[in-house]
This record gives structure tokens, C-alpha cells and sequence, in this order.
């Protein structure tokens, strides 16, 4: 196996380890309906009780991938909606460099998958969070350097990396069914 097949062995690694709570995470948001006020307020509530939350967590390590957060964005449509931020989740957060990788590659990804839902908002609720603006190769950069990572650093690591992401889906996850009550 050549070094290209090994690190896009390590990247197929996470992403298949993680499509399960991953498809979960959708499958708790898609129950939203994006043109009701009432159900949007809520959407973003369940982003804002993690959001802030797992960017104060990724601050914390110094040797990770550029990276911007959209707290401050997600504020700003609450306010723009007359709603309050909620208060965070509680969260034992995970000590390891790979975690904090795996929970960048979430919320990172989730830019993705924002810029699709940005489409089905109601007429005139505020997007600033989900039509966050990514720079050009952002995305690609990051997956490159967590395969790097991932190949360099060993088995131990990958196993980090993968265990950060399915906690920061968790977390969305029960954040999402939180507000649906």
C-alpha cells in the first residue's frame, strides 16, 4: 500500500466510523421546519446549546488546523428573531489533541450541510450562520491535515480522532431533540 492509500485509508476510516451518528445527527435535524418561525428559533437554540460550547473546547489546543467560529453569527439570528441564547449543554470534555481534530472536522463539516439548509428558509429570517461564508479550500485543507495526522500519529490517534467527533455529534444530537419537546 502506497502513502496516498494509507491516508485516504485513515480519512475513509473516520468518515465510515462516524456516518452512523452522523445520519442520526440529520435525521434529529431534518424534523425542523426551516419556514416556521416558531421551529427555526428552535433549530438555532439546539445549534447555540453546542456551538459556543465545542469552539471554547477547540480554543483550548494550540496546534489545530485554522479554523473560524460562527457563535457570534448563530447570536446574531437568535437576536434578529427576538430570542434569547440559551444556555450551553453540559459536557465532559475530552483532553486529547485527536478529540478536539474529530470535533473540528464536525462542526467544520457542518458548514457544508449549512449552506443546503440556508436554501429552505422561510422569507426574510436572518442567515448569517447558515450562509457563514468558508474560505476557498478550507474544507479540503482540513481533511488533508486530519489524513496526515491520522497517518503520522498512529492507531492511538485515530482512535481519538474518532472518538472527539462522534462526542461533538452526540451533542448535537441531544441538543436537537431538546428543543423538539
Amino acid at each position: 500500500m502506497n502513502l496516498i492509500e494509507h491516508k485516504n485509508e485513515a480519512l475513509t476510516r473516520l468518515r465510515v466510523t462516524t456516518r452512523a451518528a452522523h445520519e442520526r445527527v440529520d435525521e434529529a435535524f431534518s424534523h425542523y421546519n426551516l419556514e416556521s418561525k416558531i421551529s427555526y428559533i428552535s433549530f438555532l437554540k439546539a445549534h447555540a446549546k453546542v456551538l459556543p460550547l465545542v469552539e471554547n473546547w477547540l480554543k483550548s489546543f494550540q496546534n489545530l488546523p485554522e479554523w473560524e467560529g460562527r457563535s457570534e453569527l448563530l447570536r446574531h439570528d437568535l437576536a434578529s428573531l427576538q430570542s434569547d441564547f440559551p444556555p450551553t449543554l453540559g459536557w465532559a470534555r475530552r483532553t486529547e489533541e485527536g478529540a478536539a481534530l474529530g470535533g473540528l472536522y464536525v462542526i467544520d463539516g457542518s458548514r457544508l450541510g449549512a449552506k443546503f439548509l440556508s436554501s429552505r428558509l422561510g422569507a426574510g429570517f436572518p442567515s448569517s450562520y447558515l450562509s457563514a461564508p468558508q474560505k476557498k479550500g478550507s474544507w479540503s485543507r482540513l481533511l488533508s491535515e486530519i489524513q496526515t495526522q491520522m497517518v503520522d500519529k498512529g492507531e492511538a490517534f485515530q482512535d481519538d480522532v474518532i472518538a472527539g467527533a462522534r462526542a461533538v455529534f452526540e451533542l448535537f444530537y441531544e441538543s436537537a431533540l431538546s428543543e423538539m419537546e
